[in-house]
């Protein structure tokens, strides 16, 4: 049964939704009822139709593989600017978190219908997951009725692949439902872009199902596969077969928990410079986002570790990118150790070796005004230039830099 937190708000809807005791005009059928039993859930009539709702408490304490839901994810504030490339500068009260994931009859266009919404937020006991489930198509204005109330003007939206996906479909569906509330909330996270920034180099793969595993040693063992969701619902409105509905509701249960939950491991590696982080892929991940957001302490924190970690077994790209940390901190020796660790050891047709001795070349030029190095780099580039460029002509560029450096080497 569900909460008296949530019976408030089905009574909050006024006229729209009306106490399962009261007489109305239009009995729901029972086989509504027969869904509901079906997944432990509660039908609720209402003027506009019908929609199953389902409540879960995960408390705090409940561990999910490696991961603990934690009551200080209840009570902490969150800077924005963990999930952002730019520093949002603003913190979000847990309270105004609404973790939202849908389950739909498609990918998206006109005719896809949300026939699964969950929301999941903190209450004072843990971590609440409410789920509505639409019955047919007909009653889907009744269910967008108790998203809308649920959703407030100060929540902030945290979904996964949400701002490109299931927000706009919500707020269509809202449109040719004529819904009398507008789809209205503070601000979203959408936290694909936040993982993908951090775990795509090593991961590939960052989906939600593969982030729970990678990160949290946690692997759903009959889950119903994404692309069988949408056959289940088709199922029951032709043939009210609803064998299947319950594992509908708990993969959607999983992903709003796991969205939760990576939510908050984010937010920690973010602002503890990644300490959780051990490998070297990851951590260079973090140490370039810093330098995005010209935070270049906090990167060469993240570059330091890769050192502690991988000792010489460090990459090209990565060696090319600690160096450019240094000398944005004005550490020129500890560039130039980093770039000659690629000059000397890399591929010769590497990318980063052409862009080592340029920025060599430029360094000992400007920063260090040693114009016979830099002299060297200079034409040392201009070489493997030559010998991988094939018939394509070496850049203007790279020959004035040359030519520049020979001139002002020539006034010494």
């Amino acid at each position: 049964m569900l909460d008296n937190n949530l019976h408030d708000k089905l009574r909050a809807l006024g006229r729209h939704i009306v106490q399962p005791s009261l007489t109305t005009s239009k009995h729901p059928p029972e086989r509504y009822s027969l869904l509901a039993r079906t997944v432990g859930g509660e039908l609720v009539p209402s003027e506009s139709g019908a929609f199953v709702a389902v409540s879960q408490l995960f408390p705090y304490g409940f561990q999910y593989g490696d991961m603990l839901l934690e009551k200080s994810f209840g009570d902490l504030a969150i800077p924005l600017s963990a999930f952002l490339i730019k520093d949002g500068g603003k913190e979000i009260n847990p309270s105004q978190l609404l973790f939202i994931d849908t389950e739909t009859t498609g990918l998206g266009g006109a005719g896809t219908v949300p026939f699964l919404v969950g929301v999941g937020r903190f209450i004072q006991e843990g971590f609440e997951v409410r789920q509505y489930l639409l019955p047919d198509y007909s009653d889907e204005r009744a269910m967008l009725n108790i998203l809308l109330a649920d959703i407030g003007e100060s929540s902030i939206i945290v979904s996964y692949n949400g701002a490109a996906f299931d927000i706009p479909i919500i707020q269509d569906r809202v449109i040719i439902n004529r819904c009398e509330q507008k789809l209205q909330f503070e601000s979203q996270v959408d936290v694909l872009h936040a993982a993908r920034r951090l775990f795509r180099r090593r991961l590939r793969d960052c989906s939600l199902m593969n982030l729970e595993k990678a990160l949290f040693a946690y692997e759903r063992g009959d889950d119903i596969p994404g692309y069988l969701v949408p056959s289940v619902f088709f199922d029951w409105v032709s043939t009210q077969n609803c064998d299947q509905m319950n594992a509908v509701l708990e993969h959607n249960r999983h992903d709003i928990l796991a969205l939760c939950l990576l939510f908050f491991h984010l937010k920690e590696l973010f602002e503890s410079n990644g300490t959780g982080l051990v490998q070297v892929d990851d951590l260079y991940s973090l140490s370039r986002l810093y330098g995005r957001r010209h935070e270049h302490n906090r990167s060469l924190t993240a570059c330091e570790r890769i050192t502690d970690i991988a000792g010489e077994k460090v990459a090209d790209d990565i060696l090319l990118h600690q160096g450019f940390v240094c000398k944005r901190l004005g550490q020129f020796d500890r560039a130039i150790e980093f770039w000659m660790t690629v000059a000397t050891k890399g591929d010769m047709s590497s990318r980063e070796i052409l862009r080592v001795d340029e920025e060599l070349a430029k360094l000992f030029e400007h920063q260090l005004r040693d114009f016979g190095r830099a002299e060297f780099h200079a034409e040392r580039h201009i070489a493997r230039l030559e010998s991988s460029s094939a018939e394509k002509a070496v850049p203007e560029v790279a020959v004035k830099r040359l030519e520049r450096i020979r001139r002002k080497r020539s006034k010494l």
